[in-house]
């Protein structure tokens, strides 16, 4: 952020418009879909930073902040359409989700919904996400992302 130029600085697991994606079955804690009908949805870890310098935008609720950290309870934001594959009833905040299956499995709360955003290419369309802290679940691989001012 120190550069000339750069607005804002923003770090994921992996880089939109590329073919770095990662998958993930994911249930409610409350009322969980039975088996295989927990969808498979892809998910990255991203930093306090990236919502805002990729210009997603927060639909209710918050993004991802420096508070989010190892020491804080497990948190996530969803897009819009992850939202309503798991509750397509209505308000989500502070609601759960699972991360894997059984006992070993992760309990996050949801604290934010955003919109859903092309990630595929301009041709694709937009797919369901789930966007986790980068310091409550760390990543072997970030990428940075920046936003440069226009002159």
């Amino acid at each position: 952020k120190s550069i000339p130029g750069v607005e804002n600085v923003g770090m994921i697991s992996d880089l939109p418009f590329t073919s770095q994606n990662r998958f993930r079955r994911f249930n409610r804690v409350e009322d969980p879909m039975p088996g295989n009908d927990a969808p498979s949805v892809e998910y990255h870890h991203v930093d306090a930073g990236f919502l805002e310098t990729a210009g997603i935008t927060v639909v209710t609720g918050r993004g991802i902040t420096e508070v989010d950290r190892g020491e804080s309870a497990p948190v996530v934001v969803l897009s819009e359409s992850a939202a309503s594959l798991f509750w397509p009833a209505g308000d989500i905040l502070g609601k759960q989700l699972v991360v894997g299956r059984g006992p070993d499995g992760v309990r996050a709360t949801v604290v934010g919904v955003v919109v859903d955003v092309l990630d595929d290419g301009l041709n694709s369309r937009a797919e369901p996400r789930i966007f986790f802290p980068y310091l409550q679940a760390p990543s072997f691989r970030m990428s940075y992302l920046d936003r440069k001012s226009v002159v």
